[in-house]
C-alpha cells in the first residue's frame, strides 16, 4: 500500500491521487482500503471536488504533525488562544458555506481532528452572541410561530438551541448548530464535538446548575430527557432511501437503517430527503443486511462468547435465527462481512466473523486452505520458515 497512491473520487467525478498515509487519516477511507484494497477508485459521494481538495491539504499538512488538542469549552473567540496553531487558524479562515461543507466532510470521512477544528471555528463565531445575532450570523430564518417562540422563551438547553436553529428547520446547517452552539453560548456547558458517537453530549460545569433549575438533580433529569437532535423527530416519520452499488433503491424505516452507524451519521449530516448512496454494497447483500436489521430492530442480539467454545454457534450464545441467517454460501458470507464493516453494524460484523471462526476452529493449515479455496503459493523454504515462526500456534 505504501508504494501506490490511492485514487479518491469526489461526488463530481474528479480523481485525486493521494499518498496512503495522507488519505488514511480518514477512518472511513482507511476501513474501505482494508476491506477492498487499493486498486480501485474510492468513491466519496458526499464530498464535492473543492472540499475534497481542501481536506487533502489539511491531511497533507498534518500527516507528520498531529494537531494539539483544542481547549474546550473555548476560552476566547481567538482560536490561537485555545491551542489552535497559526496554520490551522488560517486554514479555517474561510467563507461560512465552505466551513459548513468542511464540517460535513470531516464528519463523513471521520477525521476527528478536522471535525474538532471546524466545529471550534463555528463555536468561536457564536461565542458571546445572543439568539438574534446568531440567526443573523448564519442567515437562519426564525420559523417559530409566536406561540412556539413564547414557549421556548423559558431558558433550557433544548429550547434555547431550537430558538436558534428553528424547530422546523432541518438543513444540514441547522443540525450542525444543534451540535455546536452550546460550546460557546453559556459557560455552564461544554460539548465534546467528536465523530464517534455523533450525538450531542452536554456536561454541567462544576458548581453550576442547569439554568432555570434549583438543583443538580433537576439538571440531571433535564439532560436525560433531552433529545439528541430535533432532526430525529422528522426522521421518525420518513422512510430512508438506500441506494445499492447497482442502483437499486430500498425504502427502509429509519430505526432499521440507522442500526448502521455509517447511515446514522450520514442522516444526521445531510438529512433524509436525498437517496443515501452505498457504493460498496451490492443489491443482494444490502437486501440481506436490511433483513438482519429488521429482525434485530427490537431484539438486540446477545453477546457472542469469545473465544468460541464450539463450532456450533448456538452453543456460543448465537440465536437460532442468527445461526440460520449465516448458514449461507462462503462468497455471500464474506461479502456480508465487508458490508457489515463498511456500514459499521457491529453486531452483524461480530456474527459473520464468528461464523468464519467456527469454520476454521479445529482445522489445520491444509484443511483451512481447502475450506476457503486458498492456493498455497509459498515456496517450500518460505513455508518451512512460516511454520517455524508460528510453531507456538500449533503447540497451543
Amino acid at each position: 500500500m505504501a508504494d501506490d497512491k490511492l485514487k479518491l473520487k469526489s461526488s463530481q467525478g474528479e480523481i485525486f491521487e493521494v499518498e496512503p498515509e495522507v488519505a488514511t487519516m480518514s477512518t472511513l477511507i482507511k476501513n474501505m482500503v482494508e476491506d477492498s484494497g487499493t486498486d480501485e477508485e474510492i468513491p466519496l459521494p458526499n464530498v464535492k471536488t473543492a472540499i475534497l481538495s481542501k481536506v487533502i491539504d489539511y491531511c497533507k499538512y498534518h500527516k507528520d504533525s498531529p494537531p494539539e488538542e483544542i481547549q474546550k469549552p473555548l476560552k476566547s473567540t481567538n482560536l490561537v488562544e485555545c491551542g489552535v496553531s497559526e496554520w490551522d487558524n488560517e486554514y479555517v479562515n474561510i467563507e461560512q458555506e465552505v466551513l459548513f461543507e468542511l464540517i460535513l466532510a470531516a464528519n463523513y470521512l471521520d477525521i476527528k481532528s478536522l471535525l474538532d477544528l471546524t466545529c471550534a471555528k463555528v463555536a468561536s463565531m457564536i461565542k458571546g452572541k445572543n439568539t438574534e445575532e446568531i440567526r443573523k450570523q448564519f442567515n437562519i430564518v426564525n420559523d417559530f410561530t409566536p406561540e412556539e417562540e413564547a414557549q421556548a422563551s423559558v431558558f433550557d438547553a433544548p429550547a434555547f438551541v431550537k430558538r436558534i436553529a428553528g424547530a422546523k428547520t432541518h438543513s444540514g446547517r441547522a443540525a450542525l448548530l444543534h451540535r455546536i452552539v452550546l460550546a460557546a453560548l453559556q459557560p455552564a456547558f461544554r460539548m465534546d464535538c467528536s465523530p464517534v458517537p455523533r450525538r450531542m453530549r452536554l456536561h454541567l460545569a462544576p458548581g453550576l446548575n442547569w439554568p432555570g433549575s434549583t438543583s443538580k438533580e433537576a439538571c440531571s433529569e433535564a439532560q436525560e430527557a433531552m433529545p439528541c437532535l430535533t432532526r430525529a423527530r422528522r426522521m421518525a416519520e420518513d422512510k430512508l432511501k438506500l441506494k445499492s452499488s447497482q442502483g437499486e433503491i430500498f425504502e427502509v424505516e429509519p430505526e432499521v437503517a440507522t442500526m448502521s452507524t455509517l447511515i446514522k451519521n450520514m442522516v444526521e449530516d445531510s438529512g433524509t430527503d436525498e437517496e443515501i448512496p452505498l457504493p460498496n454494497v451490492k443489491t443482494a447483500i444490502l437486501s440481506k443486511v436490511i433483513d438482519y436489521c429488521k429482525y434485530h430492530k427490537d431484539s438486540p442480539p446477545e453477546e457472542i462468547q469469545k473465544p468460541l467454545k464450539s463450532t456450533n454457534l448456538v452453543e456460543c450464545g448465537v440465536s437460532e435465527w442468527d445461526n440460520e441467517y449465516v448458514n449461507i454460501e462462503q462468497e455471500v458470507l464474506f461479502e456480508l462481512i465487508l458490508a457489515a464493516n463498511y456500514l459499521d453494524i457491529k453486531s452483524l460484523l461480530d456474527l459473520t466473523c464468528a461464523k468464519v471462526a467456527s469454520m476454521i476452529k479445529g482445522k489445520n493449515t491444509e484443511e483451512i486452505r481447502k475450506q476457503f479455496n486458498i492456493v498455497n503459493d509459498f515456496t517450500p523454504e518460505e513455508e518451512a520458515q512460516v511454520r517455524e515462526e508460528n510453531r507456538w500456534c500449533e503447540d497451543a
